[in-house]
């Protein structure tokens, strides 16, 4: 089994549910790094992925920096998806709510996004592990839906159902859940989904880090359909089991006015969100958990492009 298809199964998910479960931190800080020293001794499809992602978004590197930062990548990785599979583990725990912040710049554009009524569109890159204040976040919130990866392996689906345990509505992005989130917004709803996933089908491609691929644009159309609020947000984790939800951009509604072009107008949305997390990216590369090709033009020979 590759090593993509183990940490996306259902077995994976389940193991890393008892290490969770059982195991303390410290330990499991160091099967991160014996994980991260092992796997980035091989050629593998995701050290690939990892280290061509970050040499587009850090070009003034090396190949040994970016080892470095594909090997503390893995770790933080590590990290983070333990503290994840502790707090699944323990979500009936009051103490739960010790494991997030959220920054106040960020509540104040949350509560303003919902007096104008048009729902919220919380967006958010793959910086550190978004899944920890979502979860939390879920409990202040009446509705909530989360719009997921469109091809849901065994694992994914085991994550989704652990999702709906803390009462997020994870769906795969379809026509049919698409739907579901346009009623939510015109119920002054959330939905909750990230901007950097690839989408080969895109009609259009956006520049990111000053090269062009072809990423979701789901949220933006949501957005210009609904007259929704799009929210930018990312996560840091600031230290063992802390986390911080902060602003990534000011929120912003997306219209098309007469005479404009309606892909031009998608297109330039979706930088809007995109330019301040390339920023983010740079200052926190470690943190950038985009284990899919953005650019498979770029990878080594022999690499499979698919998604």
């Amino acid at each position: 089994m590759a090593q993509r298809d183990f940490f996306s199964s259902a077995a994976g998910w389940e193991i890393g549910l008892f290490i969770g479960h059982f195991l303390p931190p410290s330990v499991s800080h160091v099967l991160a790094r014996i994980t991260a020293f092992y796997l980035t001794k091989t050629n593998s499809r995701l050290i690939s992925v990892l280290a061509t992602n970050q040499r587009v978004a850090h070009p003034e590197m090396d190949d040994k920096q970016i080892k470095g930062i594909v090997t503390e990548t893995i770790q933080q990785a590590g990290y983070g998806y333990y503290d994840l599979f502790y707090l699944l583990s323990r979500h009936h725990d009051d103490q739960d709510d010790s494991f997030a912040r959220f920054a106040p710049d960020f509540i104040k554009a949350w509560r303003t996004s919902q007096r104008v009524g048009r729902g919220t569109i919380l967006v958010s890159g793959h910086i550190g592990i978004f899944d920890i204040p979502a979860l939390l976040f879920a409990r202040q919130v009446s509705t909530m839906q989360m719009l997921t990866y469109p091809h849901p392996r065994s694992g994914h689906v085991k994550q989704n159902a652990w999702r709906s345990q803390f009462g997020i509505n994870a769906t795969p992005v379809n026509v049919s859940n698409l739907r579901r989130a346009v009623n939510r917004l015109r119920q002054n709803g959330l939905v909750i989904t990230g901007v950097e996933w690839p989408d080969p089908t895109a009609p259009l491609p956006v520049q990111f880090f000053g090269r062009p691929t072809r990423l979701t644009l789901g949220h933006v159309r949501l957005a210009m359909e609904t007259g929704a609020v799009l929210l930018p947000v990312y996560t840091l984790r600031i230290s063992e089991q802390r986390y911080r939800l902060e602003l990534m951009g000011e929120p912003f509604q997306v219209s098309k006015k007469r005479g404009e072009n309606r892909s031009q107008v998608i297109q330039e949305a979706a930088e809007r969100i995109l330019q301040p997390l390339e920023m983010i990216i740079r200052r926190h590369p470690e943190q950038w958990f985009m284990f899919h090709p953005l650019w498979p033009e770029l990878l080594p020979p022999g690499v499979p492009h698919d998604v």
